[in-house]
C-alpha cells in the first residue's frame, strides 16, 4: 500500500487533483450546506441534539464539519474542509485498490479522469453529502471486493462493508443501490456463502442501531431519521415542468423522463466526456469477446464485472427513485466512480495500455482537458452577490439595505466577516441610506421578496452611485467577443459564458432636494 501511495503516478494524480480543486473552488453556497453547517453548530452547542429536518441528519458530513470547526474555528474554510478531505481520501483509496487489482498505470488514468470531473470538484469544494456518501460507498465496495476475492478476513470485511454502507446512508439514501448490489451478488453470485450476508446486515444495524439508541436517550423518537426522511420525500417534487425538446429553468435539456438523465450526463458539462467513455466501455464489455489476457488477470476481470454492474444498478436506481427531483449532476457521481473503476479494470483486462498506448493516452488527455474546460463553466461563484455584500458591510460604518433574498442568504458570510446581523437590513432603503442593489433580484418577486415590495426596491434616477461591482466572466476575456457574436448558441448559454457574473450597485438613497417652488 505504501509503495503505491509514494509512487510517481500517485504524486502526479495528487498534483492534478490539487490543480482541479484550486481552479474549481466553490466554497459555501447557502443551499443544502446550510443544513449541514447549522447541524454542526448544534452538535457543538447542545448536549443532546435532536435534528428537526432531514437535511440535518446527514451525520457523515455534519459531524466532520463539527469536528473541523472545533479544531480550526467557525470559518468558511472549516466548513468546506471535510469535503475536500473526503475527496482526496477517495482518490487515494481508489488509486491503491485499483493498482492492486489491475495495475498502477490504469489506476493513474482512472484517478486523473475522476478527480477532474467538474461536478466532483464542485462536491469536493463545497459542504455536500454527495462526497461523504461517495467515500463511504467506496470503502464498502472495496471491502466487499476483498471478500469476493476470498480474503482471509472475509467475515470482518463484510461487517465493515455493512458499517460503511450505513455511514454512506447517513450521507444520502441513494447508497441503497449499492446495498442492493451487494445483497444480490452474495445471494446469487456463488462466491460468498449466502449466510455471510448476516455480517453485512449486522454491520449496518450496528451503526443505525447506535443512532436510534442515541435518539431514544435524548428523549426523541428512535426512528427519528426515518420519520424526517419520509417527511422530506413527501414534500420533494421540484423538477421543473417543461415540454419535450426544450430547456427547463435549471438548464437541462428535456425530452422524456427516461431519457432526461442520459442527456444530463452526456450533454452537460458535469462529467465532460466521461459518460460517453463509460457507455462505450459498457457496450464493449457486454457484447464483446473476452480478451485472452483476461485469464491472466482474474482480479481485474472480476473488478470490471462487479464495478460496471454496480454502476449500472446505481444509475438506474437514481433514475427510478428521483424522477420527481430536479435533474442534478451530483446525483450521478457515485455511479460515475463505479464506472471509472470498471473502465480501468477493462483497460487492464484488454491490455489497452500495452497494445495501444499512444491512442489511450491521447484519449485520456482529451477527457481530462474537457473536464478542466467544464470546471471553468461549473464554478460560477454562486454566492458572489452575498460575498460582495458581506465585504462591503464589513467596511461600512452604517446600516446597509438590500433586498430580502440577498440579506437572507448572506447571513453566514456576514457572520464569518464579523458583521452584526442588524447592520444589513432586508428591506427597501430609507431616505439617505446605503442600498446594495442586485438588479436580477428586484425585477420579479421570489419566495422572500413579495411583488408588493418591488416598486420600493427599484433604483431612482436621483440616487447617487457609490460603487459598481462586476464579477468575472466564465470564459477568458479574449473569447468573450466571439461568444457574444455567435448566433447558434442559445441566448441563456451566451449569457452564462460571456456576461459578467454579477452586475451590482451600491447607491445612496438620496431624497430629492426641495425648494419653495417644489421638488427639483
Amino acid at each position: 500500500m505504501f509503495v503505491d501511495v509514494f509512487s510517481r503516478e500517485f504524486a502526479f494524480v495528487s498534483l492534478i487533483a490539487v490543480i482541479a480543486v484550486t481552479i474549481g473552488w466553490v466554497g459555501f453556497t447557502a443551499s443544502d450546506d446550510q443544513y449541514y453547517y447549522s447541524a454542526a453548530l448544534k452538535w457543538l452547542e447542545e448536549e443532546w441534539y435532536l435534528p428537526d429536518h432531514f437535511g440535518r441528519v446527514r451525520h457523515s458530513i455534519s459531524l466532520p464539519i463539527a469536528l473541523s470547526i472545533s479544531l480550526f474555528g467557525d470559518r468558511e474554510l472549516a466548513v468546506i474542509l471535510p469535503s475536500t478531505v473526503y475527496y482526496f481520501a477517495t482518490i487515494g483509496l481508489t488509486f491503491v485498490c485499483v493498482s492492486r487489482s489491475a495495475d498502477r498505470t490504469v489506476a493513474f488514468l482512472a484517478c486523473a479522469v475522476f478527480a477532474t470531473f467538474p461536478v466532483v470538484v464542485t462536491a469536493a469544494t463545497n459542504a455536500t453529502a454527495d462526497i461523504a456518501e461517495l467515500f463511504w460507498a467506496s470503502v464498502a465496495f472495496w471491502l466487499f471486493f476483498y471478500s469476493w476475492q476470498g480474503g482471509r478476513l472475509r467475515a470482518e470485511a463484510l461487517f465493515g462493508c455493512g458499517v460503511a454502507l450505513a455511514l454512506a446512508f447517513s450521507g444520502r439514501e441513494t447508497v441503497m443501490a449499492l446495498g442492493i448490489f451487494v445483497a444480490g451478488a452474495i445471494l446469487l453470485g456463488h462466491r460468498i456463502g449466502r449466510g455471510q450476508i448476516v455480517w453485512v446486515v449486522v454491520g449496518g444495524l450496528a451503526v443505525l442501531g447506535s443512532e436510534a439508541l442515541y435518539y431514544a436517550l435524548a428523549g426523541g423518537d428512535p426512528l427519528l431519521r426515518f420519520s424526517l426522511l419520509l417527511n422530506g420525500i413527501s414534500s420533494s417534487n421540484d423538477r421543473p415542468v417543461a415540454p419535450a425538446f426544450s430547456v427547463d429553468s435549471s438548464g437541462s435539456l428535456r425530452v422524456h423522463p427516461l431519457l432526461d438523465p442520459l442527456l444530463l450526463v452526456l450533454a452537460r458539462q458535469f462529467f465532460g466526456l466521461g459518460y460517453w467513455v463509460f457507455f462505450a466501455v459498457l457496450l464493449v464489455a457486454v457484447s464483446g469477446r473476452p480478451s485472452v489476457a483476461a485469464h491472466d488477470r482474474p482480479a481485474a476481470r472480476e473488478l470490471q464485472r462487479l464495478a460496471l454492474s454496480a454502476g449500472m444498478i446505481w444509475f438506474l436506481f437514481v433514475v427510478a427513485t428521483l424522477w420527481r427531483i430536479k435533474l442534478l449532476g451530483r446525483y450521478y457521481i457515485a455511479p460515475a466512480w463505479l464506472f471509472t473503476v470498471g473502465s480501468a479494470a477493462f483497460l487492464c483486462v484488454h491490455q489497452t495500455a500495452v497494445t495501444h498506448p499512444r491512442r489511450l493516452w491521447f484519449a485520456v488527455s482529451c477527457v481530462v482537458a474537457a473536464n478542466f474546460a467544464g470546471i471553468g463553466l461549473q464554478n460560477n461563484n454562486p454566492r458572489l452577490e452575498e460575498r460582495e455584500l458581506a465585504a462591503f458591510a464589513a467596511s461600512s460604518h452604517e446600516p446597509v439595505f438590500t433586498d430580502p433574498y440577498t440579506a437572507r442568504y448572506a447571513s453566514e458570510f456576514l457572520h464569518w466577516a464579523g458583521v452584526p446581523p442588524e447592520q444589513v437590513v432586508g428591506a427597501p432603503p430609507t431616505d439617505g441610506a446605503l442600498y446594495f442593489v442586485v438588479p436580477s433580484r428586484i425585477g420579479a418577486p421570489n419566495r422572500l421578496t413579495p411583488e408588493s415590495m418591488l416598486p420600493a426596491l427599484q433604483v431612482r434616477p436621483e440616487w447617487a452611485v457609490v460603487r459598481r461591482i462586476e464579477g468575472p466572466t466564465a470564459l477568458p476575456a479574449f473569447l468573450v467577443p466571439a461568444i457574444r457574436g455567435t448566433t447558434f448558441i442559445p441566448e441563456w448559454l451566451r449569457a452564462k459564458l460571456a456576461a459578467p457574473r454579477g452586475n451590482l450597485l451600491v447607491v445612496r438613497a438620496v431624497a430629492p432636494r426641495t425648494t419653495r417652488e417644489g421638488p427639483q
